[in-house]
């Protein structure tokens, strides 16, 4: 018995999904786009979070700032997530994030190391126009360049 009304959720979910208008489906696809574009900002928030409190450690440790390279250093380049792989500084200042990333990150240094910006790079609608995201260690606002697009 279980395993028959089991059956017709299955096939009256695969029903609804058929006879759905073309709004309906053009709806649930924005949807899921959405909710991706949402999640890869939340990755990115948290990201420039720790990379500035990684940036402030090591300042504090050793009285400047650290370079880093861009890392991913192929990352950043469509939607797809990417391994981590740090090209250079993050993990000299601790640096690592959990998981895979959407984005790529890069903090570049003045040359007294008392100031730093950090970038990160990416292209989650994969329509071939990279988005770049600042902050600097003096305005935690993070700018987005072009400003529609992401």
């Amino acid at each position: 018995m279980r395993k028959f009304l089991i059956f017709i959720a299955i096939s009256l979910a695969a029903v609804m999904l058929v006879s759905c208008s073309k709004s309906d489906k053009k709806e649930r696809k924005f949807h899921i786009e959405t909710t991706i574009l949402q999640a890869a900002t939340a990755e990115l928030s948290s990201m420039l979070r720790f990379i500035r409190m990684s940036q402030t450690t090591y300042k504090v440790e050793t009285g400047k700032y650290m370079e880093c390279m861009p890392s991913p250093p192929d990352g950043g380049t469509d939607a797809a997530p990417d391994v981590w792989v740090d090209a250079g500084g993050f993990g000299d200042m601790g640096f690592r994030p959990d998981g895979l990333v959407r984005y790529q990150y890069a903090v570049t240094v003045s040359e007294d190391g008392k100031s730093y910006k950090i970038t990160a790079t990416g292209d989650l609608d994969a329509n071939g126009t990279k988005v770049v995201h600042t902050t600097t260690d003096n305005n935690p606002m993070v700018t987005r360049e072009p400003p529609d697009e992401y």
